[in-house]
């Protein structure tokens, strides 16, 4: 992964990364291995697209499989038990130390712009142990884990690129503009650096999550695409409780312009 920022005064962005090390390290990306990488061009302003991922108010009724096993689809009240009993079994199960770090400066929080690093780790429902279909284990354990805590490690690197980290893979997420109306989606998926395919693990068992949820979050951002476009468009409210990090991102971004 290489990271640019085209301001010749740009800080210290490895600086930024290590407020999350703690989280990000044990993984042993620089080791991993790419199981799998997809671009999907997407016929759309990149804010729509990148919306759609800051958000997961359409989760519940656009992505049944993803909902079905991760608990950031509901409301945090609603799923805080989940998340706590998560978070008190987490290092000990994983034993990975830190990997509850919580820690978020993105978007206007940010020290420095374009330095936007984020953590947090959340619960799948009981019973799932990793992102894939069924919520099974599809790979090896990545770098030092050791073990399932039913959990994810959810991740913001700069402005432009996530990552949404289980036990046994990684995920990277990461848009490139093209055009007014045109966006890259590229997907990465990680596996442990000595695991074999068709061996250790099958490539569309460890893709098969990501790829359909992405498929479906490319139908909702073309028609929210045709209906922004549209001479009957009004621009409506954020849901406070699910779209909390959109008007950050807005905000931020709408400062940026201003300089």
């Amino acid at each position: 992964m290489i990271f640019i920022n085209c301001d010749p005064d740009a800080p210290d962005f490895e600086a930024a990364m290590d407020t999350i090390g703690a989280a990000l390290k044990p993984y042993d990306l620089p080791n991993a291995k790419v199981a799998h990488r997809q671009v999907y061009k997407v016929g759309a302003n990149w804010k729509l697209a990148l919306e759609n991922y800051l958000e997961c108010y359409h989760c519940a009724t656009a992505h049944r499989a993803y909902a079905k096993l991760h608990t950031l689809q509901d409301l945090d009240d609603r799923v805080s038990h989940l998340n706590t009993d998560m978070l008190a079994r987490a290092e000990e199960q994983t034993g990975v130390p830190g990997v509850t770090l919580d820690h978020y400066q993105a978007y206007s929080s940010s020290k420095d712009l374009g330095a936007c690093v984020y953590h947090s780790r959340y619960a799948l429902y009981d019973g799932f142990k990793t992102g894939s279909d069924g919520g099974q284990p599809v790979a090896p354990l990545m770098g030092q884990f050791k073990g399932y805590d039913g959990g994810a490690g959810d991740f913001q690197l700069g402005p432009l690129a996530f990552m949404l980290n289980y036990p046994d893979h990684c995920v990277l997420y990461r848009f490139t503009p093209r055009g007014m109306t045109d966006t890259d989606m590229e997907i990465v998926w990680y596996v442990r650096g000595d695991a074999e395919e068709g061996v250790d693990y099958d490539r569309d068992a460890v893709t098969w999550l990501w790829h359909h949820t992405t498929l479906e979050d490319e139908y909702i951002i073309m028609r929210n695409s045709a209906g922004v476009n549209s001479r009957f468009f009004e621009p409506g409210p954020y849901h406070p409780g699910f779209e909390y990090i959109c008007p950050d991102f807005v905000n931020w971004y709408l400062q940026a312009l201003a300089r």
